[in-house]
């Protein structure tokens, strides 16, 4: 687990081992290939079996987190990282960031707080409220008192 929180110390600082200009591109769309396959979001815990089995060790894959982010494509919130772009606006890929941002955010958001809650995942908030009215009318989420949306216990797990 050490290993992997270094993972996400590494793409928020400069690795002096590893210049951008060392990042090959194919790589990097190979990277950008594992995070559409997982719906462009990766948790601490699944990062940690997820990028090493597809052939990314520690240094590399902070390394491409880095330059990802560099060019506004990648952002990191509360132990996991979220690829953005037209390959992640799929509704599969946006529930999957906004069930893992609502997990990490006691399983509710108010309307009120909507914008700051997901604005580090780089979530499009228009996508993500599509999707959040699609599990309140699938009997997913409930919509509470002060128009706080709530995911229900079983898909909060």
């Amino acid at each position: 687990m050490k290993a992997i929180s270094a993972l996400f110390v590494s793409a928020a600082l400069a690795l002096p081992t590893m210049a951008a200009a060392e990042v090959s591109e194919d790589r990097v769309l190979e990277f950008i290939e594992v995070m559409v396959a997982n719906d462009c979001v990766l948790p601490e815990d699944k990062a940690a079996e997820v990028l090493p089995a597809n052939g990314f060790e520690r240094d590399e894959a902070g390394a491409i987190v880095k330059h990802l982010r560099g060019e506004g494509r990648m952002n990191r919130a509360k132990r996991t990282i979220y690829l953005t772009g037209p390959e992640c606006e799929s509704p599969e890929a946006v529930r999957a960031g906004a069930l893992q941002v609502l997990k990490k955010n006691d399983c509710k958001v108010g309307l009120e707080e909507f914008k700051s809650v997901f604005k580090k995942s780089g979530l499009e908030p228009m996508l993500v409220k599509q999707e959040l009215q699609k599990m309140v009318m699938g009997g997913e989420a409930t919509m509470g008192e002060n128009d706080t949306i709530m995911l229900k216990p079983e898909v909060c797990s």
